[in-house]
């Protein structure tokens, strides 16, 4: 036989299963179709990744983690699915607008629009979107649109300089396509501390680079594949 504690403590609990469902069905009614498409991991490469959820995007980078929520933007926030068009899409990036007028380019100064649009899906009708927007120390935001059930695709930008970034639900293999110039000066310079590399430190990833790469794989006792993992890359060019 119940007793009252736990008759209360059951229409309690009951309640706030009610209150919970309420307020995932009033949030799922509020946001168009196909947004719960976005919720979850998704992986940039095999050591970044993303967290989506319905108000924050957490980003992940090894063991670290980073909410990008009010309390780390704190002069402005902004967290939106909505539904675009192509037409609308090409507005709110601005695209129509040419790199010399304050267009959006690549780091190296080059106009982004039409590589832009070249990912965005085919065809002219609406558009399941993610607008993640962070102002703090220094701002900027991603637009986010599905190109598949698998397949995500970010541009993210600030300051009128953006990027494409692809991300998915399966963790992609070791990939030096990732590197950025700085990080394969780096990687070449600590080979050549172990007498490993004896060619130029240039960024230029040729055939010395790989062979050196797989002697130091061979050192860790890992298999020799001429990729760096990112453990791997953090070993060799922090000690870690």
């Amino acid at each position: 036989m119940q007793t009252t504690g736990n008759r209360i403590a059951a229409i309690f609990g009951a309640a706030l299963a009610a209150l919970a469902a309420t307020l995932a069905a009033t949030q799922a009614a509020a946001q168009p179709a196909g947004y719960e498409g976005f919720a979850g991991v998704w992986h940039e490469n095999d050591w970044q990744s993303i967290d989506i959820g319905p108000d924050t995007v957490t980003f992940i980078d090894g063991g670290d983690r980073w909410e990008m929520d009010p309390t780390t933007c704190p002069n402005l926030f902004e967290h939106e699915f909505s539904s675009r068009t192509r037409a609308e899409f090409v507005e709110f990036l601005a695209l129509d607008r040419p790199a010399s007028e304050g267009g959006l380019t690549d780091h190296g100064g080059a106009p982004m629009a039409d590589r832009i649009l070249a990912e965005w899906p085919e065809g002219h009708g609406p558009v399941a979107t993610l607008w993640s927007y962070c102002f703090a120390e220094t701002h900027g935001g991603t637009l986010y649109f599905l190109t598949d059930e698998d397949d995500l695709t970010g541009i993210r930008y600030g300051e009128g300089i953006a990027e494409i970034v692809q991300y998915s639900r399966a963790v992609p293999p070791p990939s030096h396509d990732v590197l950025s110039d700085y990080e394969r000066l780096e990687i070449q310079s600590a080979l050549q501390r172990l007498s490993l590399y004896g060619g130029p430190v240039d960024a230029v990833f040729g055939p010395a680079t790989a062979a050196a790469i797989r002697a130091y794989q061979e050192s860790l006792g890992e298999e020799a594949t001429g990729i760096l993992t990112r453990s791997q890359i953090v070993r060799l060019v922090y000690g870690g």
